[in-house]
């Protein structure tokens, strides 16, 4: 619930209306090879350190079967804003408290006891991964997670 909330607050980060250069971005999460299914990717901008607050929207994706994603800012435009970004990957049933999600079959994988995350810690607060989105775009986005 805390990394929920937590990526609800960097998401709301940034819009204040103005407008920001997007750029359409599309890709794939992998977790220890297998495409990552039914996980939300967030992208937020970073700054220069000048004006942080004005860095622009954070966009979202969702990834399909196949691990495959394409992103949205939050106000629902196609793609993300231009330049440098943390990236944030979860999946929302173990941020309420479900059980783990099976990365190769998209459901719970239904083992009793206390829940575990799929993702490691590292992915899912943004400290291992970041991003360049260059002002044409990116087709090609690829996240290969690992497993401890």
């Amino acid at each position: 619930m805390r990394t929920i909330l937590l990526l609800t607050v960097v998401a709301l980060a940034g819009c204040n209306g103005s407008s920001f250069t997007l750029a359409p971005v599309k890709g794939k999460v992998t977790l220890n090879g297998a495409p990552l299914k039914e996980a939300h990717v967030l992208f937020q901008p970073l700054g220069s350190g000048q004006n942080d607050l004005e860095v622009g929207p954070a966009s979202v994706g969702r990834t399909g079967p196949d691990g495959a994603f394409e992103m949205k800012t939050i106000d629902g435009e196609p793609g993300a804003v231009v330049g440098k970004h943390q990236v944030f990957i979860t999946i929302p049933a173990e941020e309420q408290g479900g059980a783990p999600v099976s990365p190769e079959t998209g459901s719970e994988d239904g083992a009793g006891g206390v829940a575990k995350f799929t993702i490691p810690d590292r992915y899912r607060d943004g400290s291992a991964l970041t991003i360049e989105v260059p002002a044409e775009g990116k087709v090609d986005a690829e996240f290969t997670l690992q497993s401890p």
